[in-house]
């Protein structure tokens, strides 16, 4: 810009000062300088080619990323259409956007009247601005840039969403974005590299401390509502660039607007997808540029990118849509879909106005003073770089919230400006305040110090919708919000509504004399001032539309009725038509949606370019025969024949001819990706019938004797023992949902981890370990269902050395040791292996079926042989002696998974004085501080809050994560760690310290020359899938693909002589054969890792061996990192803090090395597949500096969290429980799970937690007899 347009405009602004011109000036202002001062322009393409393989109809934040994401491509042509014209460099003055918005920025849209909200505004409806400009809304929107919740996300996968959960679109969130605000660059939560900036404001008034102060004298923190928390007062974060607006095109467009194959196309306004009938495949669009109609036609797809209210109208246009309504235009009906439904907004009520006594605010006027035009010109500060006016925001919680406690219902926006210094009218003009209401309200405060304080509803219940008015593509179609429809709504915006006066006449704005402004609204008159009725007259007559309109193309699954397109964004019954914008979001999030848009854009790229290049990386080409398959298994359950039942109670080997048939019919083909897969095995779960126990409805009583939390391996075992006492009630609570028949096939613990079965918990991250992993951190998979873990584990049944509980009995534990336990491990027996069974020590008729896979491998052969050439016996490793080689035990019944549910809940579902209640997710030990005695519990169940109480005890069982995360959240913790989150210590113990795991190195495979292995598609061989249904037999008994398992010492051991150090898991397949990526997915390794390492081998026969470290010298500690009960803790697992550790697992690797290419093993021509691991390769192969690198960059958590709530006396300053597992200082609170672990055992831990149950059971009954 040169310098004389920069006098030219600073010299318009004032003469229109002076003038007292009004919104005309404005207008004629924006159209003269629109070209005469915009920045070198983009080229409009003229000249259309006949066909590309893209045609974005759109330019706003999600068609501006897709033209730029999908031109990386340089093979593929794109064709971006706009009806709007390119941003000038007025759009560009953040505090300008009210005046933007009046513009023909703007498409102009108004909703239909509205019975509970707009009604005093202009012709008594709501102004619905919407961007008409390459750059879309972000040219004309607010630039407040926020994410929404966590939560938000979740539940949108939840509802079927796959792929649309909050670890998903963090990635595409971190991708966009350029954070320029220093104190977040290093957060983890927010990206550096993106082509959209974020910056604050390059002003500041002394109103925002003051807001910050409130914030926090109301109990919130100052924070970053894009980060870690989202609850809290801050800054408003906006999309500007060195203090100037962001938008989708300066982001977007700008820096691949030269690429030759991309055309740009202004003002054309698309009238119709033109869709073939027959193939119902959309095929092109139509268009009118200049007056002139264009047909131009799509290889590939067109792509929807018109927003909230013009993609649905395309789409009705089109013949997608309801099909009466449809109908009564005589447009013919192609689709028929609920397109215009489940229609959402933000409501806000932007009028509330505060008077200060100081000059500390902002109108206007302020906008003209030539020294902030020079501040903003020149330098990109001042007030004119507030965006839309804003400063200040708050995401906070009314008293009447139904969300979970992460999750905000209101925000506040506080601006250091208010209507009454609006004197030019823009903005009152843009929200639809008549200049009557103006001057009746305001006529005594124009241009007098006031700021403003909007309140915004941000989880409405209320659902709109929109139709068409006409045929005719120039009509507007009806817009029918139905804001405050659901009462709940208004019940939570009237809290809201005070919430903000609070916050603006709270104590820190005192100092100037903030009040709000005593003037009784038109139409309002008749009401208290500043009651309730009061506030919902406001809201009724002048509530208003924050411009968030959002869900009239639902995103959901097939099953979902109100779904029109599916997770890939693709529209129901219709080949080659995506949507890709607000219109597809499920439920509004609490946040403002253009940040949610860019991120759709990011992410629906990402789906397109895998679509079309079937890229196996994180998303994948769903084929069609696959797509049969997920339809087919949307059966009805009660067609499902189910003749093939076990006798034994509700264990069914099969569920169902048909689906068995589906599977060999659709799975014999190939399967192209892991996520693909997972959801189909989702589908399958939630069509089958689940066993069924008998749970409780909701009708709790009051008081049970014992409340266990958590139906685990522990919790399993201690509903069913102590409801043996018939005069005793037991209430047993588990977060997850029963267990189903596909959980049941051993081989698929691993895809069973990739499911809602598993909790999904990752480690913290820490620098030396798991550093070469997704995202370097662990994956900790922990059950989520009733059985726990015991539903996703690999089934391995290991008790561990009789020294491991020796050792317990020796730390002050009486009754723990070796003699004291084994009688429990064999009450739960029910030993069915293929081998002579001692019965000194091997239990017969417990409930925990034990057996052997129904399946031998030649590898498993050689691996025993190896085992006696080394001068290892073959064994029973949970019998006299632990050093060995063996066949894998697995906790199994007739070659199907034996659950701690199969075993201890499905067999006692009649007892009546058993409640059990599934997806109740507790949240707090209720404990009476005066008596430190614990005395019942609160938990979650449907959304409803629920406290019952414990006559006798409640019992953790939890497990080794949740255990002590639910014990701090109660008070019982570090008292350091407490305090920090303003827990009320109860009882101060070292909960969550002596945190214990095993760690394993993954990936060791072995190439052979014969088929004598296994991989992915073995589970897909109708054989298989026929032998495992109807005979339990087969490779598909393999527990997690295990087969063999050897208890080992290495020469440099440091503990007794009869004691293993290394465990090695023998399993005849290899992560080379992981076909369906799940085992990678599991271990963390990454796609990346996949092609670099195993690249030349990939599906090639070969075994594997992993050596796992038993007896870890490390320790790591979990520890709350928020009082919100839905929050993580932080998991610092610090498993390679003790060097000995990486020195025995180095030798562990050499000895499965040397295991792997034995004698035994030659005559398959066994060898180590001798790659070097992606960033170590610095280092000489096979060196102790390159084993290092290769652990501290891939070895991980074997899953055997333990010990964060251990066992030991008193005088054991680390002890939480003593040796009856009471809560020490606690009266009636035990913890019986692997928490209470001293030491972790040389073993795998499921057992030794069925162990603990059993003991802890007889313990509690002799104490309570």
């Amino acid at each position: 810009m040169h310098q004389s347009q920069i006098i030219q405009l600073i010299y318009y602004i004032l003469l229109t000062y002076s003038i007292e011109c009004r919104q005309s000036v404005w207008q004629n202002f924006f159209d003269n300088y629109n070209t005469a001062i915009s920045k070198s322009p983009i080229t409009d393409t003229k000249k259309f080619l006949y066909e590309y393989d893209f045609i974005i109809v759109g330019a706003g934040s999600g068609g501006s990323v897709l033209a730029n994401r999908l031109t990386e491509e340089r093979n593929w042509k794109v064709l971006l259409l706009e009806s709007g014209k390119e941003e000038s460099v007025i759009t560009d003055i953040p505090i300008s956007s009210a005046v933007t918005g009046i513009t023909g920025y703007n498409w102009g849209y108004r909703s239909e009247p509205v019975e509970n909200s707009c009604r005093g505004l202009e012709y008594g409806v709501c102004n619905w601005p919407k961007g008409r400009a390459l750059g879309g809304s972000s040219v004309v929107n607010f630039l407040i840039y926020t994410r929404g919740n966590a939560r938000d996300y979740d539940e949108w996968e939840e509802a079927g969403n796959y792929g649309w959960g909050w670890k998903d679109v963090l990635y595409y969130y971190k991708k966009l974005e350029n954070v320029k605000i220093p104190e977040f660059r290093q957060s983890k939560y927010r990206g550096n590299n993106g082509p959209l900036d974020i910056e604050l404001a390059g002003f500041k008034t002394p109103l925002l401390d003051a807001f910050f102060q409130a914030g926090r004298e109301f109990g919130y923190p100052v924070n970053d509502p894009n980060g870690e928390s989202q609850i809290g007062f801050s800054q408003c974060q906006a999309t500007m660039r060195l203090g100037r607006r962001c938008s989708a095109s300066k982001a977007y467009i700008r820096p691949a607007a030269k690429r030759s194959n991309l055309h740009i196309s202004i003002k054309s306004w698309v009238t119709k997808v033109v869709i073939d009938p027959n193939t119902k495949t959309a095929i092109g669009v139509e268009f009118l540029k200049n007056n002139r109609k264009y047909f131009i036609k799509a290889k590939k797809e067109v792509i929807l990118a018109a927003g909230a209210i013009g993609s649905p109208h395309l789409l009705l246009l089109s013949g997608v849509g309801p099909a009466d309504h449809l109908q009564e235009f005589d447009i013919p009906v192609i689709q028929n879909l609920k397109v215009g439904h489940n229609m959402q907004d933000h409501n806000s009520l932007s009028s509330l106005t505060f008077l200060v006594n100081q000059p500390v605010t902002v109108s206007d006027s302020t906008a003209q003073n030539p020294l902030n035009i020079a501040d903003y010109w020149f330098n990109g500060k001042g007030p004119l770089t507030l965006p839309g006016g804003g400063e200040g925001i708050a995401f906070i919680k009314t008293n009447f919230s139904f969300l979970p406690p992460e999750v905000p219902d209101i925000e506040l926006v506080m601006g250091p400006g208010s209507l009454n210094g609006d004197t030019y009218g823009a903005l009152r003009k843009l929200l639809g305040f008549t200049d009557e209401f103006y001057h009746k309200v305001y006529k005594d405060v124009i241009e007098k110090p006031a700021f403003g304080m909007v309140p915004v509803l941000m989880r409405p219940k209320s659902r709109g919708y929109m139709k068409l008015k006409s045929k005719n593509p120039f009509s507007w179609p009806i817009m029918q919000p139905n804001y405050y429809q659901h009462p709940d709504d208004m019940k939570i915006m009237l809290q809201g509504v005070k919430m903000a006066v609070a916050v603006a006449e709270s104590h820190p704005f005192q100092r100037y004399n903030a009040h709000l402004l005593p003037k009784a609204y038109p139409g309002c008159e008749h009401v208290q001032f500043r009651s309730d009725d009061y506030w919902k007259c406001l809201l009724i007559n002048y509530g208003s539309s924050l411009q968030h309109q959002s869900g009239t193309c639902k995103m959901g699954p097939s099953s979902d009725p109100d779904a029109v397109v599916n997770p890939e964004l693709q529209v129901y019954g219709i080949k080659g038509l995506r949507v890709v914008d607000a219109s597809i979001i499920p439920t509004l999030p609490a946040s403002h949606t253009n940040a949610v848009v860019f991120m759709i854009g990011e992410k629906a790229a990402d789906l397109v370019k895998q679509f079309w290049k079937g890229q196996n990386t994180t998303y994948y080409d769903v084929p069609d025969y696959q797509n049969k398959f997920i339809e087919h298994t949307n059966i009805n359950t009660n067609k499902i024949n189910y003749n093939f039942n076990d006798s034994n109670n509700n264990v069914r080997r099969s569920f169902g001819m048909n689906i068995v048939i589906l599977w060999i019919i659709y799975f014999c083909q190939p399967i192209y990706g892991q996520a693909l897969l997972a959801n189909i095995f989702e589908n399958i779960i939630s069509m089958m019938p689940n066993r069924k126990v008998r749970e409780v409805q909701g009708n709790f009583k009051k008081q049970y004797d014992f409340i266990i939390i958590g139906a685990g391996s522990g919790g399993s075992v201690l509903a069913n023992r102590l409801s043996e006492i018939h005069d005793w009630n037991i209430l047993l609570l588990e977060a997850g949902k029963m267990e189903s028949p596909i959980t049941d096939i051993p081989i698929s613990a691993a895809m069973m981890q990739t499911t809602g079965y598993n909790w999904g918990y990752k480690s913290d991250f820490i620098e030396s370990e798991c550093k070469f992993l997704e995202g370097g951190v662990c994956n900790l998979p922990q059950g989520r269902a009733l059985g726990g873990t015991s539903v996703i584990n690999f089934l391995i049944h290991t008790r561990g050395n009789r020294r491991d509980y020796d050792e317990w009995g020796q730390l002050g534990n009486a009754g723990w040791s070796y003699n004291d336990v084994l009688p429990y491990f064999k009450k739960l027996e029910s030993t069915q292996i293929q081998s002579k069974i001692d019965l000194k020590y091997r239990g017969m008729h417990g409930p925990v079926t034990i057996e052997n896979p129904n399946f031998k491998s030649k590898i498993l052969s050689s691996f025993l042989e190896t085992g006696q050439q080394m001068g290892y016996k073959i064994n029973d490793p949970n019998a006299k002696e632990q050093l060995g080689f063996s066949r894998a035990q697995a906790t199994m019944k007739n070659g199907g998974r034996c659950s701690a549910a199969k075993a201890y809940l499905v067999p006692i579902v009649n007892r009546t004085n058993l409640d059990i209640s599934s997806k109740s997710w507790v949240t707090k030990i209720l404990i009476d501080p005066s008596l430190n005695k614990a005395i019942g519990v609160e938990f979650i169940k449907n959304k409803r809050k629920i406290i019952v109480k414990a006559q006798k005890e409640v019992l953790l069982s939890a497990g080794a994560i949740s255990s002590p995360h639910l014990l701090m959240l109660s008070g019982i913790g570090p008292a350091e760690n407490l305090k920090k989150f303003q827990i009320p210590v109860i009882k101060n113990l070292m909960v969550g310290f002596n945190h214990q795991d095993h760690i394993y190195m993954p990936g060791l495979t072995f190439r052979v020359n014969s088929s004598v292995t296994l991989n992915g598609n073995e589970a897909q061989n109708p054989v298989n899938v026929f032998n495992y249904m109807f005979r339990g037999e087969g490779p598909l008994t393999l527990p997690g693909g295990a087969e063999g398992i050897a208890f080992i010492k290495t020469n440099i051991s440091f503990i007794a002589s009869d004691q293993p150090d290394i465990e090695i898991v023998m399993g005849p397949g290899g992560v080379n054969g992981d076909d369906f990526g799940v085992l990678r997915k599991l271990a963390g390794l990454t796609y990346e890792f996949q092609k670099r390492y195993f690249g030349k081998i990939i599906n090639k026969p070969a075994f594997g061996l992993v050596p796992v470290l038993l007896k870890p010298q490390s320790k790591g500690r979990i520890k709350l990192k928020s009082k919100n009960p839905f929050k993580w803790p932080s998991i610092k697992l610090n498993l390679l803090e003790n060097k000995n550790d990486i020195v025995i697992l180095i030798q562990g690797i050499r000895e499965a090395i040397k295991i792997g290419e034995s004698t035994p093993f030659k005559k398959y021509n066994s060898t180590f597949w001798r790659q070097q691991h992606p960033g170590c390769e610095k280092f000489i192969f096979d060196s102790d500096e390159y084993w290092a690198c290769a652990i501290r960059g891939y070895a991980s958590s074997l899953h055997h969290h333990s010990g964060t709530c251990k066992m030991g006396p008193i005088t054991d300053r680390e002890s939480v429980v003593n040796h009856e597992l009471k809560v020490h200082g606690i009266e009636g609170l035990r913890v019986v799970d692997a928490s209470i672990f001293p030491k972790i055992p040389a073993s795998h831990t499921n057992s030794i937690v069925f162990m603990v149950g059993e003991k802890a059971a007889d313990m509690i009954k002799n104490q309570n007899a």
